[in-house]
């Protein structure tokens, strides 16, 4: 995922309390800094950028991933979904946890379950460093304190220090990014919010993955098929070359085109088992078995491409209703 650098006045303080910890022996437990008290957050109606935000994370963690650790790509320090956060001055001051290993000790960058619990363990509690006894020593930084030498996430062990990040800081972050990317994509499709739920996540994810730049660049014919609400070109158009990926835009779509056919009569389940037996790529099937909780995504995107679509219908016929009473 590439971000180009967003330039905003308000500043997101740390939403995870600061912690001291003093300890006589065992573990080295360095000072856990103190924030400033969070001011209550005012409440506003949803608005439709909340939405699709809403709706689209859950997709973004199953197609990105969802790192809970500050490593580097393409030589930028980046955690969560894919978020080079140093584009984004207002994700400073979340927080995030320095671990030192012990000396001959070294953490598996694949074994995810395992550093998410340390990231959200409570280091205050000496038991947790009988739970990890591989950790010498933690310390409560700041994201900006990320950096310096930060692991390949494709390693397989790490024996240096390592940057965690709890689940607090992961969400706010992925939020930031992908409502960045939805404040792009509605500035150059002004239509965004009223395209079918598929169409809106489609070109939101492209933007995610490409960066704005290279999107409004690189696919015209996508934008121009999304415009002209062409969404078998939309579907042929929107790949990256990234097949699993490419894979889960193109079923997106189809859920869409399969709704959205007016010659078909089928119910909506019947629409689903179309959806979920396509002609897809031999070099990778979505396995039901495989991915469980992308497919439920996908079977929920295709309930609400149907509401959209039966609210459609239910707008052009009070629309012509209208039109035949002021002829009457």
């Amino acid at each position: 995922m590439q971000f180009f650098s967003a330039k905003t006045k308000k500043t997101i303080r740390s939403l995870l309390a600061g912690m001291t910890l003093s300890v006589a022996a065992g573990p080295v437990i360095e000072e856990f800094s103190s924030d400033k008290e969070v001011s209550p957050i005012t409440q506003r109606a949803e608005s439709p950028s909340d939405k699709l935000c809403k709706i689209y994370m859950p997709l973004c963690e199953q197609v990105e991933g969802n790192i809970p650790f500050c490593y580097k790509e393409k030589d930028s320090a980046t955690i969560g979904c894919g978020v080079h956060f140093k584009d984004f001055k207002n994700l400073d001051n979340l927080s995030a946890i320095k671990i030192s290993l012990k000396k001959g000790k070294s953490l598996s960058l694949r074994n995810l379950k395992k550093i998410t619990k340390m990231a959200n363990a409570d280091w205050k509690n000496l038991k947790t460093f009988a739970e990890f006894p591989e950790v010498a020593s933690v310390k409560n930084v700041k994201l900006k304190d990320c950096k310096g030498d930060l692991p390949d996430p494709r390693n397989r062990a790490w024996k240096k220090d390592l940057f965690l990040i709890p689940r607090q800081t992961l969400k706010i972050a992925n939020t930031y990014a992908s409502n960045f990317c939805i404040q792009k994509a509605s500035e150059l499709h002004p239509n965004l919010f009223q395209l079918p739920p598929s169409a809106q996540m489609v070109v939101v994810d492209l933007i995610y993955n490409l960066g704005f730049n290279k999107y409004k660049a690189t696919y015209p014919k996508f934008q121009r098929a999304i415009r002209q609400a062409d969404f078998k070109t939309a579907q042929k158009e929107c790949k990256t070359g990234n097949i699993r990926r490419d894979t889960v835009r193109s079923l997106l779509m189809n859920s869409l085109i399969l709704v959205c056919d007016g010659k078909s009569n089928c119910s909506l389940e019947e629409i689903k088992q179309k959806h979920r037996t396509p002609a897809l790529k031999k070099e990778y099937f979505l396995s039901m078995v495989r991915e469980p909780k992308l497919w439920t995504l996908l079977d929920n995107y295709t309930d609400q491409n149907h509401k959209w679509y039966r609210d459609q219908k239910v707008v052009k016929l009070a629309q012509a209703m209208k039109k035949l009473i002021k002829r009457s």
